[in-house]
C-alpha cells in the first residue's frame, strides 16, 4: 500500500495542509516497507517521485515559512524523518504530534 501522509497546522487561525503528493504510477507497494526504519528516503523522490515528505510541504505552504510556535499533526504516519524535523524546527514549529501513533526514530 502506499503511504500516504499528511501534515497539518493551524496558523493565524488558518489550517495549512501538506501532503507528500505519491505519482500516480508509483509502485503499488511503499518501496521502503521492509527497510529500516529512518533508512531508503531516496526512493521517496526517485521511485515515487515526492517532492518532499507532507512535513516539507507543510512548510512550503505557511506564509514566510514560519509557523510561530503551532503545533504540527502528522497523520499517516509514526515519525518523522532528520530532515523533516529539522525543516519544522527551522519554521519554528511547537509541538510535533503523531495521533497515528508516537514519535519513532528521526
Amino acid at each position: 500500500m502506499k503511504q500516504v501522509v499528511q501534515a497539518m497546522a493551524r496558523v493565524d487561525g488558518r489550517w495549512y495542509i501538506g501532503e507528500n503528493l505519491i505519482a500516480d504510477d508509483a509502485p503499488a507497494e511503499c518501496p521502503r516497507k521492509d527497510a529500516a526504519t529512518g533508512t531508503g528516503y531516496e526512493k521517496c523522490t526517485r521511485l515515487c517521485r515526492q517532492t518532499g515528505h507532507a512535513e516539507q510541504m507543510l512548510v512550503e505552504q505557511v506564509p514566510n515559512r514560519d509557523l510561530k510556535g503551532a503545533h504540527v499533526y502528522v497523520y499517516g504516519h509514526t515519525y518523522a524523518c532528520g530532515a523533516c524535523m529539522a525543516a519544522l524546527e527551522r519554521a519554528n514549529a511547537g509541538a510535533v504530534l503523531f495521533p497515528d501513533g508516537v514519535q519513532g526514530e528521526s
